[in-house]
């Protein structure tokens, strides 16, 4: 029958039938009755159970009160129906935890803050700052002074930054502390922090910026000062009981006299001798905007140092204008001549500016070409240019950049030109950039030639440089450097060599690689072989057809079978004495009188003679 699994609770966990097994429903195997391999599976729940599920993953059907050892984090942890939970300690994650419960704590490992659970609010215990926050308040630490006394301090600390320290005691301190070189009784500011400041009201103060109060004038009472009153502001002074009147400065610093009432006037009095007392020097009158200077006083004299300037109509009222100056100028940029009514072209032909010297120079306009007309030639200063139509035309050594078409012939010496990116000067040829390449292009089956009219050029081209790439050109110095390390090598037959194996090579060297084809210095390896003869003699035993010896052993080697039959020179038997032919029946295998061969390497290296000469044998 089926056993039927309840939990603690009395709840039913599962039904296990009989023969069967349940891994579903918990983490251990739950066995129905007769299973086979029961025990094996009891064994492994007793395992699991004594070892806690120990794993780097949670267990996957867990239930409530169930413990799991996370050998991630190294810790115990308990299923609370929900969520695994350590079973002491804080928690330690970046994210408020679920399935908190009245008393845990959290610790939050990104912010580096301790929280605590009261059953309703997840409360922060400390610190009041995130770690990206950085250290903020008071931190109370003891420091050491000059004479090595402790002082205890509290320091004041925004966003990491000492700001302040705050002590009963005045002392420097041993270690130097950025922006406090001396710490005061009370709350001290450093002095590292620009701007930094207390903001807010106080009740009184000792002094103000080290001076007594009682020292500064008073705004609510008359007043008098022994010393310069200055005011180092635009605001200026305002004077009367209405404020009718302001001095001050305005943005451009000009000191500006306002009077603050409408069309009120100003005046400017004097106290002359010649008018016999007050008299008023400037009339301003506000609302018909008019400046009077000694109105009435024809035996004033007004008289300007500087310029005048007007902005309006100038009226002279005398019968004759003097201007009696070196310069005349007139600001209005529209100097108008020939002014009449009706004013025409006949009119103004001839008309311009006459400059009288020793003769005339003029500027004049002449209608028939209706251009203007100079007497004299023209010459520009340093730094103008002649432009038509706003475009550069001509400057004193440039020629206008718009002037793209001539008919010149012949422009004499240039010292230098630039066409594109090529620039020639005296006897150079560059590119602008940097890194731009110099090419010289020829189109069809044209090359480039160098002295075309030598017989014999003599010219050459230098200080190139040494090949990088398959088709760039090769220097000499690239060459000769590239044959001297090359080493020649050579296979020289020197047996009987006379008078010695040395000076027939170098008679050999300087036939195979004569030493005016190769730079001093070049090496060259040469097999030197001598042959000889080698072993005994091989013996050859001869025998006649019918011999005993031959009879016996037919596998015999090295062995000559002479005939006994001889013919005469017309093919007709003869006597027996001469040998007609000989046969080799079995093989010759001549494994004496062999060429036995002996060789070593000699080295030669080109002096500067030049000649082949010996320097080293190498076995």
């Amino acid at each position: 029958m089926s056993y039927t699994v309840n939990k603690t609770d009395g709840t039913v966990l599962s039904t296990v039938g009989d023969g069967t097994v349940d891994n579903t429903t918990t983490d251990i195997t739950l066995v129905g009755r007769k299973f086979s391999g029961y025990g094996e599976v009891l064994n492994e729940n007793f395992v699991k159970i004594l070892e806690s599920f120990a794993n780097n993953t949670a267990p996957t059907n867990p239930i409530e009160g169930q413990i799991w050892y996370d050998t991630f984090e190294g810790r115990l942890k308990v299923y609370t129906g929900s969520v695994f939970k350590p079973t002491g300690g804080p928690l330690v994650q970046d994210s408020q935890p679920d399935g908190l419960v009245l008393g845990d704590l959290w610790i939050n490992n990104e912010k580096n803050q301790l929280y605590f659970y009261d059953g309703v609010d997840l409360t922060l215990a400390g610190p009041i700052y995130s770690k990206q926050q950085g250290e903020n308040g008071f931190v109370v630490e003891t420091l050491t002074d000059t004479n090595n006394n402790g002082r205890v301090v509290s320091k004041l600390f925004v966003n990491g930054l000492l700001v302040g320290i705050l002590s009963r005691y005045e002392f420097t301190p041993k270690t130097a502390i950025n922006g406090f070189a001396t710490v005061k009784v009370g709350l001290n500011l450093s002095t590292a922090v620009n701007g930094l400041k207390i903001h807010g009201s106080a009740t009184s103060a000792d002094a103000v910026a080290g001076i007594d109060p009682g020292q500064f004038l008073r705004s609510d009472e008359n007043d008098i000062t022994t010393g310069t009153l200055g005011i180092v502001n635009n605001g200026g002074v305002t004077i009367g009981s209405n404020s009718n009147y302001t001095q001050f400065i305005d943005g451009s610093q000009v000191t500006i006299l306002k009077n603050n009432l409408q069309d009120r006037d100003f005046q400017v009095q004097v106290n002359s001798s010649t008018t016999g007392g007050i008299v008023t020097a400037i009339d301003i009158n506000s609302s018909a905007l008019q400046l009077d200077i000694f109105e009435g006083e024809t035996a004033s004299l007004t008289r300007v140092g500087g310029d005048l300037t007007i902005f309006g109509n100038l009226t002279v009222n005398g019968a004759t204008t003097f201007i009696d100056s070196q310069n005349m100028r007139i600001e209005d940029k529209n100097i108008e001549l020939s002014v009449t009514n009706t004013p025409t072209d006949d009119l103004a032909n001839g008309g311009g500016i006459t400059l009288q010297g020793n003769t005339n120079y003029t500027i004049s306009w002449d209608k028939l070409t209706n251009h203007w007309d100079y007497n004299q030639g023209i010459n520009l200063e340093t730094g103008n240019t002649y432009t038509i139509n706003d475009n550069l035309v001509l400057s004193d050594t440039t020629l206008g950049s718009g002037v793209i078409n001539s008919s010149l012939t012949n422009v004499g010496v240039l010292t230098e030109l630039q066409v594109d990116d090529i620039e020639i000067n005296g006897d150079t040829i560059s590119t602008v950039s940097s890194s731009g390449d110099l090419n010289f292009r020829i189109w069809g089956a044209g090359n480039i030639v160098l002295d075309p009219e030598e017989s014999t050029p003599v010219t050459q081209i230098k200080g190139v440089k040494d090949p990088t790439a398959n088709q760039d050109v090769a220097t000499k110095n690239y060459v000769d450097t590239e044959l001297r390390s090359k080493t020649l090598q050579f296979t020289i037959n020197v047996s009987g060599a006379s008078p010695s194996v040395n000076t027939y090579v170098v008679a050999q060297l300087a036939k195979l690689a004569p030493p005016v084809n190769y730079e001093v210095g070049t090496q060259a390896r040469v097999l030197c072989e001598t042959l000889s003869l080698t072993g005994a003699a091989t013996p050859i035993q001869a025998y006649d057809d019918t011999d005993a010896g031959w009879l016996a052993d037919t596998s015999q080697t090295n062995v000559i079978l002479r005939s006994k039959v001889a013919v005469d020179k017309d093919g007709n038997l003869s006597s027996a004495s001469t040998v007609q032919d000989v046969t080799i029946p079995n093989g010759f295998t001549p494994s004496g009188n062999s060429i036995a061969v002996s060789s070593e390497v000699r080295i030669y290296e080109l002096d500067s003679s030049p000649t082949w000469v010996a320097t080293g044998v190498v076995l």
